[in-house]
């Protein structure tokens, strides 16, 4: 859940009939920070949002427009008089029904909206009171002609709603709301009840009872912020029956009102078809770029849930002549890095796959002149690490490179014939259609050179076009691997059953956004992918990669830092591995 503590406190006064030249609303507000201290002489951007009949009723103008707060921490605009982002402000009919202001607003620069609440207007004339006498010194524009009255004065005061009076007693800006006078300045108590809209859930229904916090001081709201078709059964009572569709994800914001401000906080439903019961077979090791500073730590067990990892990737230091293994083509980073990791992910029970070569750097049967100190390479490895199980991930230019192609088939043949029971698999590029020629003559020259592969794992990403199902489309090239797969161990003189053609095959997908535009890989494709994994009882279900298995905290952050979809923590694992074996 993500907290949004307000920042200010508003009010609206209407100019008399909205009748002025300009046909504009005086907006006018105290910014406050997170303590209740007003914020002065500070550039304040809003965004405000006119709706009708409602808090959730047909937006008719928008805007946006911004302001420097004075010494009481006061911010005028002139609502109608900002950057029209849709309708038009003069052809309001303010006649029909009741209108409500949806208030957002960036302390920042105008880019990252928070939202500050929705009120209806007050049909409250600003002339009701601006003629009265007694002018204001310093109380900024637009409050020229306050009534200056002492404490004693207003609270005998038969004020009506919207009035605003400076008290002399405190020298404050003092606000009627209606049913009592808000202060305007200092230190403004109480503040609202924090928000705490729960805890995030995961559920294979589509209906749950929300479990936000009873507001002790201020009154409570339910907003959907996010999500199509869900209905709030009671939008004022913390723990609403919520409803949506299977599957949807929702967003939902809880809002905690009261005279000095208000308190927001997020919490995200999210609505999953149900996954059948898991494979003892199905082996779920995400992929983790053990690269990215600060390094992913796969020993913590306890938040992420995941026993086995695929760690990327060893490639050739081109430094240094030859061919000699190093992380990432870091020459600093050789055999004793992440060891710490690895040794505290194994003493949990779990293992890890080491992967060889990625999309980037050399890969070392390239970098070798012969098969020997290809494996010599791959040795000092598998020596450091203790491995028992190896990946080679073939792509770019190296997937149709003929020479290292038959250098590391020959190179995986030694490393099986001295290390037996040695785990070997291919990773490699993939089409909705299956393996390319490219990826079909790896395949066939490991084969050819009679090494045992326990997987074919497809990269199910980044197809080229724009819109596909991304779900369907990793189904789809699983299929046809399954079929290319057929015919190439027969072609190899090994007739093997189907079962044992659908052990050896890996779908690795691109969770969330793919390096494509418009290829994203949703939850719902996780789901969908899952279960059919667990049909065919497939061998491994990675996916690229845990480091991006995480929502993102602005939208231009990298895309080897998150998933660019909604999402809670490490969701995309929780529903690989809820069908895998693990330890």
């Amino acid at each position: 859940m993500k907290i949004l503590f307000t920042l200010f406190i508003y009010f609206i006064l209407a100019d008399a009939a909205l009748a002025q030249s300009d046909g504009s609303i005086n907006y006018q507000a105290i910014v406050r920070d997170n303590n209740g201290v007003v914020i002065a002489n500070h550039t304040v951007s809003f965004r405000f949002s006119i709706l009708h009949n409602g808090i959730s009723g047909t937006m008719v103008y928008e805007e946006t427009q911004a302001g420097l707060t004075n010494q009481f921490g006061l911010i005028t605009l002139a609502l109608g008089g900002g950057t029209a982002i849709s309708g038009n402000f003069s052809s309001i009919d303010w006649s029909s029904g009741s209108y409500w202001l949806k208030t957002e607003m960036d302390p920042e620069g105008g880019s990252s909206y928070i939202l500050m609440g929705t009120e209806k207007f007050l049909a409250v004339p600003y002339a009701n009171y601006s003629k009265t006498a007694g002018s204001v010194a310093n109380a900024g524009p637009g409050l020229t002609n306050v009534r200056a009255l002492s404490q004693s004065q207003i609270d005998t005061l038969n004020a009506i709603a919207g009035s605003v009076v400076l008290n002399t007693t405190t020298n404050c800006l003092n606000y009627f709301t209606g049913s009592s006078w808000m202060e305007l300045c200092g230190n403004c108590t109480p503040q609202p009840t924090p928000a705490n809209a729960g805890q995030d859930q995961t559920l294979t229904v589509n209906e749950t009872v929300l479990s936000a916090n009873t507001p002790s001081s201020g009154t409570g709201h339910w907003e959907i912020i996010s999500g199509t078709d869900g209905i709030l059964d009671s939008p004022a009572d913390p723990q609403s029956n919520f409803t949506g569709t299977l599957p949807g994800i929702y967003t939902l914001r809880w809002t905690i009102t009261n005279e000095c401000g208000s308190s927001a906080d997020d919490v995200t439903i999210s609505f999953v078809n149900p996954l059948p019961p898991s494979s003892d077979n199905l082996v779920f090791a995400p992929y983790v770029d053990c690269t990215l500073w600060p390094n992913f730590d796969i020993g913590n067990v306890a938040e992420t849930g995941v026993y086995h990892y695929t760690c990327a990737f060893i490639v050739d230091d081109q430094f240094t002549a030859g061919a000699n293994p190093c992380w990432g083509g870091f020459s600093t980073l050789l055999m004793d890095y992440y060891q710490d990791k690895i040794t505290s992910l194994r003493s949990q029970g779990g293992d890890i796959i080491m992967s060889f070569g990625g999309a980037n750097g050399i890969e070392l049967a390239y970098a070798a002149s012969n098969e020997f100190l290809a494996r010599d390479a791959y040795k000092t490895v598998i020596d450091a690490y203790s491995l028992t199980s190896i990946d080679f991930d073939i792509e770019g230019f190296l997937v149709a490179d003929a020479a290292s192609i038959l250098r590391r088939s020959k190179a995986m043949k030694l490393l099986q014939t001295e290390y037996p029971g040695l785990k070997i698999s291919l990773t490699l590029p993939v089409l909705s259609s299956g393996l390319t020629n490219d990826g079909l003559a790896v395949v066939q020259s490991a084969l050819s050179q009679n090494v045992d592969l326990s997987s074919v794992n497809i990269m199910a990403m980044d197809y080229g076009g724009s819109g596909i199902d991304m779900g369907n489309a990793a189904i789809s090239a699983g299929e046809a691997l399954f079929l290319q797969l057929k015919t190439l161990y027969q072609n190899a003189g090994q007739s093997l059953s189907d079962s044992l053609i659908w052990r050896k095959i890996g779908v690795t997908p691109m969770i969330g956004q793919n390096d494509v535009p418009g290829e994203v890989f949703y939850q719902s494709d996780a789901t969908d992918l899952a279960a059919w994994a667990v049909e065919k009882n497939i061998n491994r279900l990675p996916m690229w990669s845990i480091n991006r298995d995480r929502q993102c905290s602005a939208p231009g952050d990298p895309l080897f830092s998150c998933s660019h979809v909604t999402q809670t923590l490490y969701e995309f694992a929780g529903i690989f591995k809820s069908v895998a074996v693990t330890p």
